[in-house]
């Protein structure tokens, strides 16, 4: 009798019920759901009066909420990070999106052939991230105003959430680094030995091998879902 695998997705949402949906219907997966964090749009963001040449965003988070009073950004030329950002910008009334890197380093590629043309930017950010693209930017001599539009709030999982797992899990994605000890924490009971650790990037997976010397920790080729789905399936047919 076939058996669907246990995967385990530890993403905010609703992007993580997204996902689920989306494995269950290849029916070869049984998903289960574990939100560490949950993103916020925070109301009290204000634009500044300065005029800028095109606009940045490394996430589709950035759009959570109508940017009324950012009206005049709308017909700035728009460099984003992956597809889904590009598309919330797009349902946002964006309507010159340029650019849609692949992730941040290969934006930041783009931004450095564009000096000239675009040398003062707006970047629509999230509270907690990395400095990439701020230190980029800086040492390329490009001026950025780094505007905060979302937050990243840190939750606990219950003990509902915990009940709700079945007794091991099969393969977890980990969509980010944030809120590692929860994770850690969480999951004790559920991830084996043989579990596999599927994770977003290279980064993400470095953190966890130091937080949990996980023996069974793989990492997309490239930090888009398309390439963690392809890593999950590729590791289903192997397991």
């Amino acid at each position: 009798m076939f058996t669907r695998c246990s995967v385990l997705i530890v993403r905010p949402y609703p992007a993580a019920l997204r996902t689920a949906n989306q494995l269950f219907s290849s029916g070869f997966f049984e998903p289960f759901i574990l939100p560490l964090s949950r993103i916020k749009p925070m109301h009290a963001a204000v634009l500044s009066k300065e005029q800028y040449d095109a606009v940045l965003a490394t996430s589709a988070n950035a759009f959570l909420q109508p940017l009324f009073c950012f009206h005049r950004l709308l017909t700035l030329p728009l460099y984003c990070v992956g597809q889904r950002t590009a598309q919330a910008a797009y349902k946002h009334h964006f309507t010159s999106i340029i650019i849609v890197a692949k992730n941040v380093d290969e934006l930041c590629i783009e931004i450095g052939k564009r000096k000239k043309r675009h040398k003062h930017f707006i970047y629509l950010a999230g509270r907690k991230r990395r400095p990439v693209l701020e230190n980029f930017c800086k040492k390329l001599g490009v001026r950025i105003d780094s505007l905060e539009v979302y937050d990243t709030e840190i939750l606990a999982p219950s003990s509902i959430q915990k009940k709700g797992f079945p007794k091991t899990i099969d393969f977890v994605l980990l969509y980010s680094s944030a809120n590692l000890a929860c994770f850690l924490e969480a999951c004790t009971n559920f991830v084996m030995l043989e579990t596999k650790i599927l994770c977003l990037s290279p980064r993400i997976a470095k953190s966890v091998s130091h937080a949990f010397g996980c023996q069974q920790l793989f990492s997309a080729d490239e930090p888009t879902e398309k390439a963690l789905f392809s890593l999950l399936d590729l590791s289903r047919k192997r397991s």
